[in-house]
């Protein structure tokens, strides 16, 4: 019977010495090309990035992003050896681990537990539980990070009753919690606001509040654009709206045929609200089966339209 593995490391495979080869090459230059002494001003970073560009013509974005990943890898060291000893993963992927890890609050970032249960947690994730299992995608590696993190969040939450001793004066607990919530007020719905906040040295923070609608729409311009021009989001964002950069993005919603009232989905935010399901659904202009892309097949080097989006939803 046939072991759980990962397809790519399938030595039978006629990419597989190549993809080795080309992934562990890359690794190490990356990390031939790691500071000897802490990057702390932004005139260290200008001055390395400088050299680093003159010698292997890479962008400064680029730098940033697989210099993080390595030392994002460094703090996890069973993920590290596994890496250096299967090169299942490639830069782009550390990378990927190292952005997820920066949506955690500074606090967690900085707790030692965090670390060794994210590093049991990957080694979980990327052990295969079939046989010539595919390798996760970003996505994949984001939710579980995701998920430590809000793991970590949880047990970092104090217990009101550590030695299990409940007052026995006050309130009583509510029987019926549904119904009691269903007699109180809605919820005011947060107004779309920008803040605008002068910064020291000439910089200025803007923040935006806006519908999960024209957000999601927002989100998916900015990191289709960041991807094209390969510049961080934020220098992608500031370009489409000074028209300095123009982009074309296919925003991608997922919702069941066989299931009444079923929730619309997007891969990155998640569940909708009804009203951000109705805002993108107007905008509709193809609807695909997804059953029937399953079983697509295509002969061309680059997968159809179809196959991509199941791909993309299954992720």
């Amino acid at each position: 019977m046939a072991q759980p593995s990962w397809a790519v490391l399938d030595e039978s495979n006629f990419h597989y010495e190549f993809r080795v080869a080309k992934v562990k090459a890359d690794y190490l230059m990356w990390r031939s090309a790691q500071p000897i002494t802490d990057v702390r001003t932004d005139e260290d970073w200008t001055t390395l990035s400088s050299v680093l560009y003159s010698q292997l013509g890479v962008t400064k974005h680029r730098q940033a992003r697989f210099l993080d990943a390595l030392e994002c890898l460094d703090r996890l060291p069973r993920l590290k050896a596994f890496v250096e000893e299967t090169w299942l993963l490639d830069m782009e992927q550390l990378s990927a681990i190292e952005r997820a890890v920066g949506e955690a609050p500074i606090a967690i970032q900085n707790d030692d537990f965090f670390w060794q249960a994210l590093d049991e947690d990957l080694m979980g994730r990327f052990t295969p539980s079939r046989p010539r299992q595919l390798t996760p995608t970003n996505s994949t590696i984001k939710a579980t990070i995701i998920g430590t993190i809000r793991s970590v969040e949880n047990l970092a939450v104090p217990d009101a009753h550590p030695l299990g001793d409940k007052p026995t004066e006050g309130p009583e607990p509510c029987e019926n919690p549904g119904e009691l919530m269903s007699t109180l007020p809605p919820v005011e719905e947060e107004p779309d606001q920008l803040l605008i906040q002068d910064l020291a040295g000439g910089k200025v923070r803007f923040e935006l509040t806006v519908g999960q609608g024209d957000g999601t729409q927002i989100a998916d311009a900015v990191a289709q654009a960041a991807s094209e021009q390969d510049c961080p989001p934020a220098t992608a964002l500031t370009g489409l709206i000074l028209g300095n950069i123009t982009t074309k993005v296919t925003t991608m919603v997922y919702q069941a045929k066989d299931v009444e009232d079923a929730p619309v989905f997007h891969p990155e935010r998640g569940i909708l609200t009804d009203d951000a399901a109705a805002t993108l659904n107007d905008l509709v202009t193809a609807t695909l089966d997804m059953d029937e892309a399953a079983e697509a097949a295509t002969r061309s080097y680059e997968t159809t339209r179809p196959i991509r989006a199941y791909l993309y939803g299954r992720d």
